[in-house]
């Protein structure tokens, strides 16, 4: 009887522990993003990197899309270990894209070896024993000429001309 209750115990234990990273930190992630931009100083010549106020970005892993309006902000994304991607549009600049690893908390090796493989299974499936960097630079790119006239011309390639018909008349 002793063996069945210490059994029952050590099992109810270690499930106890399954998920700890879900416990700790969750799913879901805050992080900032930022845009920037490279400037050039007339009379140096020197190049600069400065803060781009207000660029459009979605961001997106295999858990979901998020966007954010205007630039720097924060977000709520849900954890993966697929990388997160980040796609950022402000009109004057050539769209900008940038993928952001994860990477594997520390808690879930403790996870592992105390609250067993199944508790480091649930946070690897539900994204909470990965992390995103807290912060993300976005860097973007004064739009050319070229790009200017290849994104005016696709605008209207997409719209298709109005047709009229005329009534025939007998």
């Amino acid at each position: 009887m002793k063996k069945i209750t210490l059994t029952l115990t050590l099992i109810a234990a270690a499930s106890s522990l399954g998920g700890c990273a879900s416990i700790v930190n969750g799913t879901h992630q805050q992080l900032s993003l930022v845009t920037t931009s490279q400037q050039v100083d007339a009379k140096s010549g020197q190049i600069f990197t400065t803060a781009l106020v207000g660029a459009n970005c979605t961001l997106s892993n295999n858990k979901g899309s998020w966007n954010i309006n205007s630039t720097p902000g924060t977000v709520n994304v849900h954890r993966s270990y697929e990388p997160l991607h980040v796609q950022c549009f402000k009109p004057g600049f050539d769209m900008a894209n940038s993928d952001s690893d994860s990477s594997t908390k520390p808690i879930v090796f403790g996870n592992i070896i105390f609250g067993g493989i199944i508790g480091g299974a649930i946070d690897m499936a539900d994204g909470a024993a990965y992390d995103y960097p807290s912060q993300i630079t976005v860097p973007m790119k004064p739009a050319t000429t070229a790009s200017r006239k290849t994104r005016h011309h696709n605008r209207h390639a997409q719209t298709s001309p109005k047709t009229t018909t005329a009534k025939a008349t007998s």
